[in-house]
């Protein structure tokens, strides 16, 4: 890569050169600019990561469409990112888990490098989900036992069997191929038996996945995401379904609930 040079000694990276580098990189290349935002990102991390062009991902704010959430759900403040901040070594490495376009979280092996004087960073990742298939196969069966047990042991291990399921459903909900299905086959039950599972306490598994959905949206509403980011980070696979969905659960449309929430807080910092 060829270097422009201040002063002769502290390099500045032509970002042309770097667009043209890292397009023709086999490993995921990712350019975090001095603000935060995705700058450059090859095809190699599109396809990893589930998006379709550039366009979804140039512009948007790096840590937040890497793992603004943790596999949980729960929020991962930017602040305690590793990746995202120019202050730390020249060069980092370390394991994180990304987020797919999908919502399913992606264990990764990460390295960064900071680019001269420009303030970009450079990521380069790779998929490690070999590394973790031990991890998921005894997750795997675990959920197996749980089930086999259900029968045996009466309430409290249905009660437990119910619980599992609600664990799976808040890990897995933003991914919008998730379905009761979905969820039916990583307990390794028939749908009914779920269905007849939540019935017992006058619950329906599939109102479980849309009030997950629902209530995400709403948090990321808001912390300040756009309606369109909260319809896709929250597991619905386009804004219609989103808005008809939101409407439903909240009694008004995600861009009303939005603007009412801006209004308040412009009344209150009045």
């Amino acid at each position: 890569m060829t270097d422009v040079t201040v002063d002769g000694e502290h390099p500045v990276v032509d970002v042309r050169v770097l667009a043209a580098v890292i397009d023709e990189a086999p490993t995921p290349l990712w350019v975090i600019a001095a603000d935060g935002n995705v700058q450059l990102v090859n095809q190699a991390a599109i396809t990893v990561l589930g998006h379709s062009t550039v366009s979804d991902l140039v512009g948007r704010p790096s840590h937040r469409t890497l793992h603004g959430h943790y596999p949980d759900g729960s929020e991962y403040p930017q602040d305690q990112c590793p990746i995202v901040g120019g202050n730390g070594p020249r060069s980092q490495t370390g394991t994180e888990w990304f987020t797919a376009r999908s919502g399913r979280p992606l264990p990764v092996v990460w390295s960064t490098r900071r680019l001269g004087l420009t303030g970009m960073t450079l990521l380069s990742f790779e998929d490690a989900s070999d590394r973790v298939a031990g991890e998921k196969q005894r997750s795997i069966w675990n959920s197996r036992t749980i089930a086999r047990s259900a029968d045996n042991l009466g309430c409290r291990s249905r009660s437990a069997l119910r619980d599992e399921l609600m664990r799976h459903i808040h890990k897995s909900f933003r991914d919008p191929a998730f379905s009761v299905a979905t969820l039916a086959h990583a307990g390794h039950l028939s749908v009914r038996s779920v269905q007849v599972l939540f019935a017992e306490v006058h619950r329906a598994p599939g109102d479980e996945i849309r009030a997950a959905r629902m209530n995400f949206a709403q948090r990321l509403l808001e912390r300040g995401s756009t309606v369109r980011s909260a319809c896709y980070d929250s597991g619905f696979r386009d804004p219609g379904t989103f808005a008809r969905a939101f409407r439903r659960h909240f009694g008004d449309s995600p861009t009303g609930y939005r603007q009412r929430l801006t209004a308040s807080a412009r009344t209150s910092a009045e």
